[in-house]
């Protein structure tokens, strides 16, 4: 069985990772900035002590270090922080506007999978109901067999609830939904311009066909 083709939703994910990277962009920067401020006050310290011990290579050393860790925790780290935040809205944006162009192709593409959980629960309802029966019968033929032998049959159990839990369910949830939307935008998509190419074909096909081509 070949796997279903989901060029849209495929898209929309890469999107959405994209901008799931971008959104944590803001948090990394600022978390080197304070890492940056540490590292430079750090080394502050070192070189207090340096000086303390008169330390004369350590504290040629740690000076040129200072410099550089200071240097490093001066650079312009709110607009870099600010400028990634920026592009993450922008993504964010640039995210929505292809989901609303794309909406209707988009739904389009999840309605079997969207179908197929419908259905699963449905079929898994089915299966416990029949469960239920099956548990109901099992259960008399133990209690005519403990009848037959002496026993008292009263003291089986029952499943009277899960019959009863059952039954309400089912009339307050008659049909399990599909989760899709109950209307989409008129006009959006249709076969010629679906973004699966064998769907665009045949009907292009049939309008050659039909002599609209």
């Amino acid at each position: 069985m070949s796997t279903r083709k989901t060029p849209l939703l495929d898209e929309l994910a890469r999107r959405n990772t994209n901008l799931v990277e971008a959104k944590t962009r803001p948090r990394a920067i600022a978390a080197d900035h304070q890492a940056a401020k540490a590292n430079a006050a750090r080394i502050s310290e070192e070189l207090i002590e340096a000086f303390a011990s008169d330390n004369q290579a350590l504290i040629t050393k740690l000076t040129r270090a200072k410099a550089t860790a200071e240097a490093k925790a001066a650079e312009p780290w709110g607009e870099r922080g600010n400028g990634a935040t920026r592009a993450a809205n922008r993504l964010e944006a640039e995210r929505d506007t292809w989901t609303r162009e794309h909406y209707a192709a988009l739904i389009t593409e999840v309605t079997p999978e969207a179908e197929a959980v419908a259905n699963s629960i449905t079929a898994h309802i089915d299966a416990l109901g029949q469960a239920i029966s099956l548990w109901s019968t099992v259960e008399q033929r133990v209690a005519t067999i403990a009848r037959s032998a002496g026993q008292n049959s009263e003291v089986m159990p029952r499943i009277d609830a899960f019959q009863q839990a059952l039954r309400s369910f089912l009339r307050e949830v008659p049909d399990v939904p599909t989760p899709l939307p109950r209307t989409l935008p008129s006009g959006t998509f249709t076969p010629t311009t679906s973004p699966d190419a064998e769907v665009r074909a045949r009907a292009r096909e049939a309008l050659l066909n039909a002599g609209q081509g």
